[in-house]
This record gives structure tokens, sequence and C-alpha cells, in this order.
């Protein structure tokens, strides 16, 4: 009895066989759903990382453009003259105000819109009164840009 099994084993025209086969492609379906829930784990890993490297870009600039205003409203105290540091100042305030507002999107429908949304408002009325113009349309108009092409990278994990 036990010799007609293993005589059957080993013929793979029978029930083993087809197990084998069966279990060959259950293997191959558990390993291709493996792969692309590791995939889409690494997916989200990248963007999270991407968040982490965006928040301290963010903070760094803020921190930046804090010390920038500072210094402005200093120099553009009553009575001082105006001088080329101030009007350097205010170029590299324009440009760090250019980035800060294009990682913020206060269009956007999620609970942070709202507080982007002050901290562009407040940061336009920082701005003017250190004498400093920037082009909204612009920013806003890159700001659109930008998401857009995040999604897609979003979606492309």
């Amino acid at each position: 009895m036990f010799s007609g099994f293993v005589g059957e084993a080993k013929n793979y025209d029978g029930w083993f066989g087809f197990l084998g086969v069966l279990l060959v492609v259950a293997a191959a379906t558990a390993t291709a759903f493996f792969s692309f829930y590791q995939l889409k784990r690494a997916g989200r890993q990248k963007i999270a990382e991407a968040r982490l490297d965006w928040s301290d870009q963010y903070r760094e600039l803020a921190v930046e453009l804090y010390g920038l205003l500072v210094e402005l409203e200093r120099l553009m105290a009553p009575g001082k003259p105006p001088s080329i540091r101030r009007r350097r100042l205010q170029l590299e305030a324009r440009s760090i105000a250019a980035n800060l507002l294009m990682m913020v999107n206060p269009e956007s429908s999620d609970a942070a819109a709202s507080d982007e949304y002050a901290v562009e408002a407040d940061l336009g009325s920082r701005l003017a009164k250190v004498g400093v113009s920037l082009d909204m349309d612009y920013v806003r108009r890159h700001r659109k840009v930008l998401k857009h092409n995040w999604y897609r990278i979003k979606t492309e994990f």
C-alpha cells in the first residue's frame, strides 16, 4: 500500500501533480500579493520621508524669515536712513517668503487649510509692514503646479 502511494507521488500526472501545480500557482500568487504590499508600503514610507523633509525645510525657512523680519523692522525704525543692507534684506525676505508660501496650500480641503490661509495672510501683512511686495498670483500659479506634481507622485506609489 505504501509503495503504491510513493509510486504515485513520483508520477505527476495524477492528483499529486495537480496539487503540486496548485501549490506552485498559490505560492506565485502569494508572492505577487506580498511584493505588491511591500511596494505600496515602501511608497508610503517615501511619501512620509518627503513630508518630514518638507517639515524640516519649512521650519528652517520660517525661522530664517523671522530673523530677517525682525532685523528689517529694526532697520525701518523712524529716523533710520534707507540703506543698501535694508534693501538686500528685503530681497532676501521676498525670496524666502516665496519659498515658504509655495510650501503651503490654503486652497486644499483638509484641516490645515485654514491655518495655512492664516499664515499666508499674516505673512503678507508682515511683509508689507517692512516694505516687501510679493506677487501672490505668481506664487498661487506655481503652487498649483507643485500640488499637481505632488498628487501625480502620490498616485504612482
